[in-house]
């Protein structure tokens, strides 16, 4: 298969190694990005660390040179998108209360690496309200009321809910 060689007998899959490592580093830059103590700091780093002795095995390099190189490229496999789920009652909009600045938001929140925007959009209306739905369409950001970002830029997209329901408020338009 492409992608793969064989070690010690056992084929190996460097296509699928290449794919761990960049889901890892993005993972541990996001966490690094919102760590809060150094606790959650020094887990991230491992994280981080762990990816780059992943590619420094594909690539036969020290970890510690590629360790340099992320952190001289820390944005790299940070997503800067962010999906949101409007979902709409009775002529009313589902809101969420933001932990990070206070403000009113559309459940939504980062696209992570290798998920798509609709994904992200299912993923964090879930997570955020317990609530299970699908995209039914994309949604225009002038379509919302003026909101909480949360992320420059914002994905939004209308859901028709599957099921759950929480005592999340409702907002008139």
């Amino acid at each position: 298969m492409v992608g793969e060689v064989m070690k010690d007998g056992e084929h190996v899959n460097h296509t699928a190694l290449y794919e761990i490592a960049d889901d890892l580093r993005g993972l541990a830059n996001l966490g690094l990005y919102y760590a809060n103590n150094e606790y959650d700091r020094e887990r991230y780093e491992k994280v981080l660390a762990a990816s780059a002795r992943i590619l420094s095995a594909l690539e036969n390099r020290l970890p510690d040179e590629v360790l340099k190189e992320y952190q001289s490229n820390v944005d790299y496999l940070t997503p800067l998108a962010g999906a949101g789920a409007a979902v709409f009652r009775d002529g009313k909009l589902l809101l969420i209360h933001r932990h990070d600045d206070k403000l009113w938001a559309i459940p939504g929140g980062a696209v992570e690496v290798g998920e798509t925007v609709t994904a992200a959009a299912v993923r964090e209306l879930r997570e955020e309200t317990g609530m299970r739905g699908r995209v039914t369409r994309l949604l225009a950001d002038d379509e919302l009321p003026p909101l909480s970002q949360g992320h420059h830029v914002r994905v939004p997209m209308i859901f028709k809910l599957w099921r759950g329901e929480v005592d999340v408020p409702y907002f008139d338009l």
